[in-house]
């Protein structure tokens, strides 16, 4: 349910020169599509969701509705109920989508963002590349 609830992750970052990212990817939507999921509980969440979809379109982003069964036969779940991945892209480069990261959406929105660093391979990459951009 993926930003639903408090312990939902709500951000994917991954190293742009990762040589898996794509299999990761593969992976990511293929786990989503068969996880179960819920309706929006949450005031305005269904909105939000929708804004940050109309705001990947402005920017150019890339975002994939994905469609997932229910929880249960008996929980309707509705088009706004379902998991978006949006595309962030790279900091720092053109069409980058920052939105996702400052809203809450209190929703099932999964951003993925793509950190440049030639420290990819190194050990260092956690300390010096990632955690910086997380506390920014």
């Amino acid at each position: 349910n993926c930003g639903s609830n408090c312990l939902s992750p709500q951000v994917v970052v991954m190293p742009k020169q990762w040589k898996q990212k794509d299999l990761f990817r593969e992976k990511l939507l293929e786990e989503l599509k068969r996880q179960p999921t819920t309706p929006c509980y949450y005031p305005g969440s269904v909105d939000k969701n929708k804004s940050l979809v109309d705001g990947c379109k402005q920017f150019g982003s890339k975002c994939t509705t994905i469609v997932a069964p229910s929880v249960s036969e008996e929980t309707a779940v509705g088009e706004g109920d379902h998991v978006v991945l949006v595309e962030c892209g790279t900091p720092g480069e053109e069409g980058f989508n920052s939105q996702p990261l400052l809203v809450e959406a209190f929703g099932p929105t999964l951003s993925i963002v793509e950190l440049d660093s030639e420290q990819d391979e190194n050990e260092m990459y956690l300390a010096n590349v990632v955690v910086p951009f997380l506390n920014n």
